[in-house]
Parts: structure tokens; sequence; C-alpha cells
């Protein structure tokens, strides 16, 4: 009987420390004053851009894979790590933005295009976080041209 309570008890303990289901990028976002939703933005954005790598071999994954993921996915994964950080500069009132705002659009609306023709399992979903972490950070809905 104290044996099976004690299981009870470490067991409800265990369970209390997990955390909860993951927020969405809008509950996140959600009541934060700008600075907060400037760096939920950058890590978000920063996050979905590991995603590819952070996602995983697929079962069976052959030598052909991973030399993809070499040339393909590493590239790829610069790239809007290089889009995030433009982003991220743009957002900040105090720095003067080199970049205009409608040249950043085009690159995020090409790049979520790019990710939503890949193909594959998630990578449709990708394209729409990668879309909506677009749409927050530059104030505008970005297009796919689709």
């Amino acid at each position: 009987m104290i044996r099976s309570a004690t299981i009870l008890i470490l067991g409800l303990a265990a369970g209390a420390c997990t955390p909860g289901l993951p927020q969405t990028l809008d509950q996140r976002l959600k009541g934060k004053d700008p600075a907060e939703m400037k760096e939920i933005l950058r890590v978000a954005c920063l996050d979905e851009a590991e995603w590819p790598q952070r996602a995983g071999l697929p079962k069976g994954a052959s030598i052909k894979w991973h030399a993809h993921a070499k040339q393909y996915i590493n590239p790829r994964v610069s790239e809007m790590k290089t889009l995030c950080r433009k982003m991220d500069a743009l957002a900040d009132p105090d720095a003067e933005a080199k970049q205009e705002r409608g040249a950043l659009v085009r690159e995020c609306s090409d790049l979520v295009r790019k990710k939503q023709v890949d193909g594959g399992e998630g990578f449709s979903e990708h394209g729409e976080r990668t879309q909506h972490i677009c749409d927050e950070m530059l104030g505008q809905k970005v297009g796919t041209g689709r």
C-alpha cells in the first residue's frame, strides 16, 4: 500500500513538472510590449530557419538524403537566418533601415514560395509558419504570388 502511494505521488509530481502544450506564435505575442515582441519574433524566426535540420531524417534515409541535406538544406537555413536578421534590423526603431521594406517583403515572399514548393512531410506547415513570422516582423501581409 505504501509503495503504491509512493509511486502515485511520484507520478503526480513528475506530471506536474512537464510543460503544457506549446503555445502558438500569436499566444506568445499577446499582451507583450514591442521590445518583447521583437525578441519573440527574432527567436521564432531563427528557430524556424533551423526546422529542416531539427525535423530529423526521414525513415529509411539513404546516403542520397544526407547529400541532399548537406547541399540543399544548409544553404536554405543560412538564407532564412540572413533574412531573419535583416527583418530584425528593420524592426529596430533606433536603427536606420538599410534594406527597404518592400525588398524584404519580396525576399520573404520568395523564400516562403520556395518552402511551399519543396514538398515533403511538414514543408507546407513550415512555409505557413515562415509566412506568419514574416507577416509579423514586417508588419504587413506577405503574399506568395500563388
